[in-house]
């Protein structure tokens, strides 16, 4: 039986009320956040500029679309361009730069630089090729002939390549994909090739099952000519589980013309004993487009890396007995690397003159780090490199004499589509989601300790379950999930997950019970849609519906990727209108 004590119960009251008074506090705080932010929707627009002075088009063009924003109502750019990277390069003119800045300035506008590249990194990179991130290779095979260390491909040839053979080997997987033969429309004269003609919606793409060994670099060569092509070619490896190990498009000439041109791709084969290869366009398009001369090969040491967490180990494929580089093998760099080419005559290993122990007509395995460029021919830079964390601080500094540091720093970490591989990432974390955790807090960290007043902002991608924070992602090594756990609280989302725009929102709001580890923060988040749809009134109202009863968004970012700006005002009109219906939900 339980017996009440009067102290105890005067206790009870006085902690009662405390406790309804802060919930009190809480919730009106909460609902003069929500309001305020809801009232009038903060808008931005995503600029993407090239200020080198050699740019005759600037500041011209900036400058036009930077009144057109304003008189559209908008009050921040985010300004994305080279010279955000280039302002910490000596002797770097930054005469462009400052009459951007000065004009957008001068219309009242907050402009935020992107900084912290580690998806698109080549910016970044030309400071020290180094840094980027590599990719192990397992086991390449060479033979000692003569003075030289000569590559043994382990790869069976294409069936039928150049097509000579009809469709043998081959998957045409739509109608309108045909076999030529005519040697007047074939590459080099030959008497058959690929031939696709204008589709209305079907893919129509050459199909081949190829036979692989784990951890090895393969090349794939073709090529193409097309006329009134509206639509990228595209090449693609996918592994038995669907995830892409190659993924590039050929962008098209500006005419939609192009006479027999060379395709190169280089690609890791990861973990696969299997792969199939896809060559095509994957919707419908019109125009006609040739393919001719397939062909695959395992290549070895194209853009090898040299740094500490990119080890070479030389030895007996049998024995496993260990060759010294530098004795028995010459010091293995590639002189053809600089910017990381997709592809390149690889390079040549040799034999000292003397001291080697290695005889000719000996097999000798190699296990390098080589960096592969991916997406675009984007290379990201390594999570754990020591001089980017060096240089991020210096960076950081560099751009405070340029842009206001109350408009904020945005990190740039979109699409990372290679990490965790290197040596020294692998023994950093067990998996890339808490090696991308890790990072953003040092970088966040850097940051901080150099412009402490300065609002942080991200892109949301490479921290959402339902968008790139998942397994099996491209050439990641593990998976990704997590890695959210390391974003800061006062961390603004740049949310660009407009496919699962409701359930990404509601992560970010801490409102998603379903992941692990649990996201519990409610973070600010900016909405960064448009995306080139063509009509920016429909994109905003969409946008708006599926944040409707989600807290912490603060705004919207007018997003193109093709220099469309002429969405501006309708798609800041719509957003507004749907604004003024969202802000009666708080």
């Amino acid at each position: 039986m339980l017996h009440h004590h009067p102290s105890l119960t005067v206790v009870m009251v006085v902690v009662l009320v405390m406790f309804i008074s802060c919930i009190d506090d809480i919730f009106a705080s909460s609902f003069s956040s929500a309001s305020s932010a809801s009232t009038t929707p903060e808008l931005w627009y995503f600029h993407n500029a090239n200020s080198a002075v050699s740019n005759k088009a600037e500041p011209a063009r900036s400058i036009g679309i930077i009144d057109s924003a304003h008189a559209a109502g908008y009050s921040g750019i985010v300004f994305d361009d080279n010279a955000n990277a280039f302002v910490s390069r000596p002797g770097w003119d930054t005469t462009t730069l400052k009459q951007i800045l000065q004009h957008a300035s001068s219309r009242g506008m907050k402009v935020m630089p992107t900084t912290a590249s580690y998806g698109y990194s080549g910016a970044l990179l030309y400071f020290n090729q180094s840094w980027a991130e590599s990719q192990r290779v397992v086991g390449s095979l060479f033979k000692v002939v003569g003075s030289s260390l000569v590559l043994q491909n382990s790869l069976p040839p294409l069936i039928n390549g150049n097509f000579e053979q009809g469709k043998t080997g081959w998957y045409f997987d739509d109608a309108g994909l045909e076999l030529v033969t005519n040697s007047t429309q074939c590459y080099n004269g030959g008497s058959s090739c690929a031939m696709m003609v204008a589709s209305s919606g079907n893919p129509q793409r050459l199909i081949q099952k190829i036979t692989v060994t784990p951890w090895r670099t393969y090349h794939i060569r073709y090529y193409i000519k097309y006329t009134g092509l509206n639509t990228d070619p595209q090449t693609m490896i996918l592994d038995d589980k669907g995830v892409a190990r190659l993924s590039n498009t050929v962008s098209r000439s500006s005419n939609d013309q192009l006479n027999w041109t060379v395709v190169d791709e280089v690609f890791n084969s990861v973990d696969s004993t299997s792969l199939m290869l896809y060559i095509g366009v994957w919707g419908g398009h019109t125009g006609t487009m040739w393919i001719d001369d397939i062909s695959a090969e395992e290549v070895a040491l194209i853009n090898v890396l040299r740094n500490e967490g990119a080890p070479i180990r030389i030895y007996d494929p049998t024995s496993h007995f260990n060759y010294t580089e530098g004795i028995d093998v010459s010091p293995i760099t590639d002189p053809l690397s600089g910017g990381f080419s997709i592809y390149h005559t690889p390079p040549v290993p040799h034999i000292p003159a003397t001291g080697s122990r290695l005889k000719d007509g000996q097999l000798v395995a190699i296990d390098a780090y080589c960096v592969t460029p991916s997406f675009r021919y984007t290379t990201p830079a390594c999570m754990t490199e020591p001089g980017v964390f060096s240089w991020l601080e210096k960076n950081i500094h560099d751009l405070s004499n340029y842009f206001n540091r109350s408009s904020g720093l945005f990190f740039y970490y979109d699409e990372i589509r290679h990490m965790h591989s290197c040596a020294r990432c692998a023994a950093k974390t067990n998996a890339a989601g808490e090696l991308l955790a890790w990072n953003i807090q040092q970088v966040s960290d850097i940051a901080f300790s150099i412009s402490p007043d300065a609002p942080l902002y991200v892109w949301s991608d490479m921290f959402d379950p339902y968008a790139n924070a998942i397994d099996d992602y491209f050439d990641v090594e593990g998976t990704i999930a997590g890695s959210w756990v390391g974003l800061p609280p006062n961390m603004t989302i740049m949310n660009w997950n407009l496919v699962h725009l409701t359930q990404s929102l509601n992560f970010f709001a801490g409102r998603d019970n379903s992941t692990r580890p649990l996201q519990p923060h409610q973070y600010d988040q900016i909405i960064a849609g448009y995306y080139d749809s063509g009509d920016g009134a429909t994109s905003a109202k969409q946008e708006i519906a599926a944040a409707r009863g989600i807290p912490g968004i603060k705004g919207v970012m007018y997003t193109t990727w093709v220099d469309d700006y002429s969405q501006l005002l309708p798609y800041a009109n719509a957003v507004r209108a749907a604004w003024a219906g969202r802000i009666k939900e708080y």
